[in-house]
């Protein structure tokens, strides 16, 4: 296949507007926090506390991927290439791994945050109060890192792009 005439090509350009950088102590307080969470609940229930902290830790993740998953099918956002299982402190889950509208993505944690209450809501009455507590801590866990990030953004322009990487969130203008 011919290569495209450098006039037909697309280039692209951003701004960066802003950048968050994950700072290593708050990292470390980030994970400090979760240990604190299995400590207590093996304290106050016993080995089945710490099991069911473990039970809800994964739950949680699954209750996330499917509530994202679906808000984007929903909006008719493309998933196959642009959203993978991932692991970038503080942000763990279903997570854009290019660049991403911002619009999109504090609509998909907006359904996310609430959903994931109200699904822990929903099972209270048939769960044991442990479970229904890890569920939550864990949930907050997850939320607060990107619930703070977006509060960060909250003055830039809502068209913008956000892109993920290791050690840092950015914030562009296209």
């Amino acid at each position: 296949m011919p290569s495209l005439p450098s006039s037909k090509a697309t280039f692209y350009q951003y701004t960066l507007l802003q950048k968050i950088t994950y700072n290593r102590q708050l990292l470390r307080l980030y994970i400090t926090l979760a240990c604190l969470f299995l400590i207590g609940e093996t304290l106050l229930w016993g080995p089945l506390g710490l099991l069911y902290g473990i039970i809800s830790f994964f739950f949680i993740i699954w209750i996330h991927f499917v509530i994202i998953r679906s808000v984007l099918l929903i909006a008719r956002e493309p998933i196959r290439k642009k959203w993978r299982f991932r692991i970038i402190l503080p942000w763990i889950g279903f997570l854009p791994e290019q660049y991403i509208s911002y619009r999109i993505l504090t609509k998909v944690h907006r359904h996310l945050t609430w959903l994931g209450f109200c699904i822990i809501a929903i099972l209270y009455p048939w769960s044991p109060i442990s479970f229904v507590i890890s569920a939550v801590l864990w949930h907050l866990w997850f939320i607060f890192p990107r619930l703070f990030s977006f509060f960060r953004f909250r003055k830039q322009h809502q068209n913008g792009i956000v892109k993920l990487t290791q050690t840092e969130m950015l914030y562009y203008k296209q």
